[in-house]
């Protein structure tokens, strides 16, 4: 069984996450629960027990994984960050023809997933967004960089620019800001603040990159 803990705070921050198989299927099983949960009511009304009584389970099989709410809430905010590293992959990559291309379709999916999930939006965007659950929040941030910075370098000829996952990483942050901000105002990352977080992440990124680099051959 592997603790998961976060450096913060590791004796309140601490989950379980099982190996074994049966254990991975309860365990996603609690998150599932959890997330229904939160979509029905709020974060602010979810409980171990409603997550047990719901999940049909012991209390202590979900006190055996999770010691506490934020425990629980930290693990599907992992979950989902775990999902945005997928969008680093463009949907539509013969569309792609210069990097500000590559950026602009990944924004849009991500924006896309935040508006038609619930959950995610409220635990990296709004209420559910606590300090702890930020610190997960930056951390996954940073290996979507990772990725993003895989897919330009397998789309373009790009020059070995010094610290491009950190530029990656900061044109993110700025995104996040405009985005938190939407959602605290509409409920929602609107056309309008996305259009202007899309233009203020790519001015941010251009004063490192090129404006058209060699695409490669496929």
């Amino acid at each position: 069984m592997k603790k998961v803990m976060n450096i913060l705070n590791p004796d309140i921050n601490t989950y379980r996450r099982p190996k074994q198989k049966r254990g991975i299927l309860k365990f996603e099983s609690l998150l599932d629960t959890a997330e229904q949960l939160i979509e029905a009511s709020g974060i602010e009304k979810l409980s171990l027990y409603d997550v047990a009584e719901v999940a049909k389970v012991t209390s202590g099989s979900v006190y055996h994984f999770f010691p506490n709410i934020d425990s629980l809430l930290i693990a599907l905010a992992e979950r989902h960050l775990s999902e945005f590293e997928h969008f680093a992959e463009p949907k539509n990559p013969d569309e792609i023809k210069e990097w500000k291309d590559l950026w602009l379709c990944l924004s849009a999916q991500a924006r896309h997933y935040y508006n038609h999930n619930y959950v995610p939006a409220m635990l990296l965007l709004g209420p559910g967004a606590t300090w702890t659950i930020r610190k997960v929040d930056a951390d996954g941030n940073r290996r979507i960089a990772k990725a993003i910075a895989k897919q330009m370098k397998s789309f373009f000829h790009m020059p070995d620019y010094l610290d491009m996952e950190e530029h990656l990483l900061r044109a993110i942050t700025i995104s996040d800001a405009l985005w938190r901000y939407s959602y605290r105002e509409h409920g929602e990352i609107t056309e309008s603040f996305w259009k202007d977080s899309v233009i203020a992440s790519t001015a941010y990124l251009e004063c490192f990159y090129a404006p058209m680099m060699p695409v490669k051959s496929k």
